[in-house]
């Protein structure tokens, strides 16, 4: 569980997430003095190969601390003048506190935060701070720009919905995405890429399914079920797992299990097209069904 940091707990469990590191740092500080230490950390981060992203505001740096700063050929720099928020995480730790990135604070104030790994606390959180940087970093000056080549940051491009948002709205250019957060009973907070009347009182809502949901009374959502060819249609059941239950307001498509076992190995753009292909395939087919009760009425 998330723990909570006094100011000593602090200066450590920044040095410890420079040190461990995967592949990328983000460190978010408004006022920037660098000790020793961290200098040294950062160095030896840099040698390793490891991206540095630092976004820092409130006032320039000094000449030294420029000096040291260009040294460093994986560091990004963007500024941000009416920055305030700390924050300094890797891709499984993250520490949001009230401590710049600052000798004087190290040393002299009372300071405190909040630890959180990824794995073990609320996942939603760590994903919304990474949202909140990515926006600050959108409306940030670059001062610098790392050298290293071909590497996609976790925090510099759009969230997986935002991108996946883009791609549908692009794909079908005469309907309405957007992403939308809500709270699960069982799995916290969500995001989930809705767009609201597809077709005419049929929603399309996708998290890690696609969801058709039906605005249609109860009678009609039964007259559907009895009367489609959805759960037939060799298209869609090759390719796809369709689960079409009571009260028969909700049509729910899941990966194939061929899919479901390499899906973290595919890149955005296949599964961006997995997704887009069932919703042609199964709106095409609830379509039809749409028309033949319409002329039966």
């Amino acid at each position: 569980m998330a723990k909570f940091l006094s100011t000593i707990e602090l200066s450590y469990q920044i040095l410890q997430i420079i040190k461990t590191a995967d592949r990328e740092i983000i460190l978010v500080t408004p006022y920037l003095k660098l000790s020793s230490n961290l200098k040294d950390r950062l160095s030896e981060a840099n040698r390793k190969g490891k991206e540095i992203t630092l976004i820092y505001g409130k006032s320039e740096l000094s000449n030294d601390e420029k000096a040291f700063l260009d040294s460093l050929e994986n560091l990004s720099i963007f500024f941000h003048e009416n920055l305030h928020g700390k924050c300094y995480f890797n891709e499984n730790t993250m520490l949001i506190t009230s401590m710049n990135l600052h000798e004087f604070s190290e040393k002299q104030n009372k300071e405190f935060g909040i630890f959180i790994d990824k794995e073990f606390d609320d996942e939603g959180i760590y994903e919304d701070v990474i949202e909140e940087v990515h926006s600050i970093i959108q409306t940030s000056v670059l001062k610098k720009k790392s050298k290293t080549k071909n590497y996609k940051s976790f925090v510099s491009e759009k969230p997986f919905e935002e991108q996946f948002c883009d791609f549908l709205n692009a794909s079908f250019q005469e309907k309405r995405f957007k992403v939308e957060k809500f709270d699960d009973d069982f799995i916290g907070r969500s995001k989930a890429v809705i767009s609201e009347d597809f077709i005419g009182n049929v929603d399309v809502l996708i998290d890690d399914n696609i969801n058709f949901v039906f605005k249609l009374n109860h009678t009609t959502c039964e007259k559907l079920f009895k009367n489609n060819k959805i759960l037939n249609n060799n298209e869609i059941i090759n390719e796809y797992r369709v689960y079409w239950n009571p009260p028969y307001d909700k049509i729910k498509v899941y990966k194939s299990i061929p899919i479901k076992e390499k899906w973290d190995l595919l890149d955005n753009e296949t599964k961006f097209k997995y997704y887009k292909r069932s919703i042609e395939l199964v709106i095409r087919e609830i379509d039809k069904e749409f028309t033949k009760i319409k002329h039966n009425t």
